[in-house]
């Protein structure tokens, strides 16, 4: 499967960061691209919790968490996506303790194509992607620094 990595580093103890990403109905509170979110299983947190995501201009998925490791790691299952050319996903969610209130969060993702989008050039939507994905994290480094 193809994929790609970003990263950045976040003025904030891992604590804060987690809280964020363990907040998993809210994503839309710091991620650009979605412009709605709400959890759709009866769990708050921990594996197998699961939540919608609209997206923006258009589409909407479904994600399920199938790794949680408390101020560490957080993976993602990406199933069900809608109006989009990807069929499945994985982004792998890890912090690091930089020290002095400082965390580097490192974001592993691949993703599989549905079988429509592998008859298309697939530079564009990685490229896409990997910008989504460094929002994603800008808009978290800017929550969680200015609790905007």
């Amino acid at each position: 499967m193809p994929g790609f990595t970003v990263e950045r580093t976040i003025d904030a103890p891992v604590d804060e960061v987690w809280a964020e990403l363990a907040d998993f109905g809210e994503i839309q509170k710091w991620n650009p691209g979605v412009t709605e979110s709400y959890l759709t299983s009866e769990e708050t947190e921990g594996e197998g919790i699961t939540r919608h995501c609209s997206l923006k201009p258009f589409g909407s998925l479904k994600e399920r968490v199938a790794g949680w490791h408390p101020g560490e790691r957080l993976v993602v299952h990406i199933y069900q996506i809608d109006r989009l050319p990807l069929k499945d996903g994985i982004a792998d969610f890890t912090l690091h303790d930089e020290g002095e209130d400082t965390t580097r969060v490192h974001i592993d993702y691949t993703y599989e194509l549905k079988w429509w989008a592998k008859l298309m050039p697939t530079s564009l939507l990685h490229t896409q992607l990997e910008r989504g994905f460094g929002a994603l994290l800008k808009g978290l480094d800017k929550h969680v620094t200015t609790n905007a």
